[in-house]
């Protein structure tokens, strides 16, 4: 598994955090046997895609269409698509009794009858931004952001309005980062009307680094930040800082026990 954590503003400009760990845990008959580095946060032009579960080879293909942002032609529309059309169902409200996301549905159908376990089961974060999603003759075709979790078996949901700012939280860790966010709120460390971009970065990598006493969470942040005007990822940038930091760390204590020259 992994977590996933996503925050939407309710200050200043309008956007959408989402952050996850980038650590892949392997099991060979249900003992661990190794971990990697993997990328779980996907993105377009608007609309990131997080995801928490296995590494199994359906899953893969499933993540294989919206896996780079510079796809063949005709690759980012249809990815955009997928995700346009799960908004649409989900906003026909009670009266669309389908699955909303039908690909994830279809996708752990198929895993359940491999007999991947339930809680194996992948489950999916999005940000959207309608404004920029294909079919301009949507009625979601606005200026407004949104954050969905899609279950295992392809609903989506908003974030509970328990709040005053939306925030989701899925993946092994989750009780962990959300015991966080909820302390800090309990306490007033957090003020719920005013949850700008660089607090709701902030909560969220602070939330996710608690939840690293979960074992399937780990290694360094990937973090995408989605506005109504463009979209940024910057986990290559967090990882090279730390590379970057390690590296000049370990020289300095190098330095320490070299031979220093005779005087």
């Amino acid at each position: 598994m992994t977590t996933l954590i996503g925050i939407k503003t309710n200050l200043g400009e309008e956007g959408v955090i989402i952050c996850a760990d980038t650590q892949m845990s392997y099991y060979e008959d249900n003992e661990f046997s190794s971990k990697k580095p993997v990328q779980k946060i996907f993105y377009g032009k608007s609309w990131i895609l997080a995801y928490a579960g296995n590494n199994r080879k359906r899953t893969a293909a499933f993540l294989k269409k919206f896996a780079y942002l510079k796809r063949p032609p005709g690759t980012e529309e249809i990815a955009a698509q997928i995700i346009n059309t799960a908004v649409e169902n989900y906003r026909k409200g009670s009266s669309y009794l389908e699955p909303h996301f039908k690909e994830v549905n279809n996708l752990n159908t198929l895993l359940s009858r491999e007999d991947e376990e339930l809680e194996d089961l992948p489950v999916f974060m999005f940000a959207t931004n309608h404004s920029s999603l294909i079919n301009p003759s949507s009625s979601l075709n606005q200026s407004s952001l949104s954050l969905f979790s899609v279950d295992e078996f392809g609903n989506l949901k908003e974030s509970p309005e328990e709040h005053e700012f939306s925030y989701i939280i899925r993946g092994s860790g989750c009780e962990d980062a959300a015991k966080y966010i909820e302390d800090e709120l309990k306490h007033s460390r957090i003020d719920e009307n005013a949850i700008d971009i660089p607090k709701a970065i902030e909560v969220a990598v602070k939330a996710l680094h608690n939840a690293e006493t979960d074992a399937l969470t780990g290694g360094p942040i990937d973090l995408i930040v989605l506005t109504a005007s463009n979209i940024q990822s910057y986990g290559k940038r967090i990882r090279e800082a730390i590379a970057t930091a390690e590296r000049e760390s370990i020289e300095k204590i190098v330095e320490l026990y070299k031979p220093k020259p005779a005087s």
